[in-house]
């Protein structure tokens, strides 16, 4: 099993293994490594449609992680709320149902087991 694991992950991580790679190739075309330079990334944060791009996917990002958050946090408080309450009349109405249970077992008379 770890095997095949291993040959998943190998098959999904190295595309994105290559592609970093050939990022800081000096050529022209992505088929070949010509040497290493970082001459893209600079025209790319030259571009500014590319730097707006990227702010607004980050800001996205960030609304996203915030909604999500939210989204997942106002339930579990829900649940903790009423939890808590459910407790509270749990142990408020304890000693009446034990003195309710109490009462009908000294009520009825002791039986033999097993029956006759």
């Amino acid at each position: 099993m770890r095997i095949y694991a291993a040959i998943v992950y190998v098959f999904l991580y190295a595309p994105i293994g290559m592609l970093m790679l050939f990022s800081f190739s000096s050529g022209r075309q992505a088929s070949t490594f010509e040497g290493f330079s970082t001459q893209w990334y600079g025209k790319a944060a030259d571009n500014r449609f590319l730097i707006e791009a990227a702010s607004n996917s980050l800001s996205i990002a960030a609304l996203s992680a915030i909604l999500g958050v939210l989204g997942g946090l106002i339930p579990i408080m829900w649940v903790r709320i009423r939890r808590r309450r459910r407790r509270e009349a749990f142990n408020r109405q304890l000693p009446d149902a034990l003195q309710a249970i109490s009462g009908s077992l000294r009520a009825s008379k002791p039986r033999s087991w097993p029956p006759p």
